[in-house]
């Protein structure tokens, strides 16, 4: 019967980080949730992964990370990303509050033919602490990465030339 209860705990939290991934998507898509960011105007690209069990082989982890971030994006961004992600997971797992951790991350990037990217980065990490509950799994991550092209019909000349600015 625990071991029922531990699996129907997982499954909640599952569902919780699909919620936090889905939700992370639509505040990129959404303009009005923070109209002070560079906005979105068409999306790319996005990934979404949820793990479980990473803190037994975090190593493997990062690994499928990189993995997933190289077949969703090209060129000179990826050594970036996977940086960000590396060092966004050891934080993570690091720095655990009451369970829970998440991470946010925003780039303007300019491409090599000169196209502005909006580049949006997610990770929610949850740690069981029961023991009934870590004997079917320890923790669950949930990483969303959304790779949009940037609306420059909003943004004033100067907002362009900063952001080229801080690619040089």
């Amino acid at each position: 019967e625990k071991k029922k209860e531990a699996q129907d705990a997982l499954n909640a939290l599952v569902v919780m980080a699909e919620d936090k991934a889905h939700i992370h998507y639509q505040s990129v898509i959404n303009d009005a949730l923070d109209a002070k960011l560079v906005p979105v105007h068409k999306v790319i690209t996005k990934m979404q992964q949820i793990n479980c069990g990473v803190s037994k082989d975090a190593t493997g982890l990062k690994q499928n990370i990189e993995g997933s971030i190289k077949n969703f994006v090209k060129g000179q961004i990826v050594d970036g990303l996977v940086a960000i992600a590396s060092q966004a997971l050891d934080t993570l797992m690091g720095n655990v509050s009451g369970n829970r951790s998440e991470f946010t991350s925003y780039a303007i990037t300019v491409g090599g033919l000169g196209g502005l990217n909006r580049i949006d980065f997610y990770m929610f990490y949850y740690k069981y602490t029961s023991k009934s509950l870590t004997a079917v799994t320890e923790d669950c991550l949930v990483t969303s990465l959304v790779i949009s092209s940037v609306n420059v019909k909003d943004l004033e000349p100067n907002d362009i030339k900063v952001i080229i600015q801080n690619q040089y």
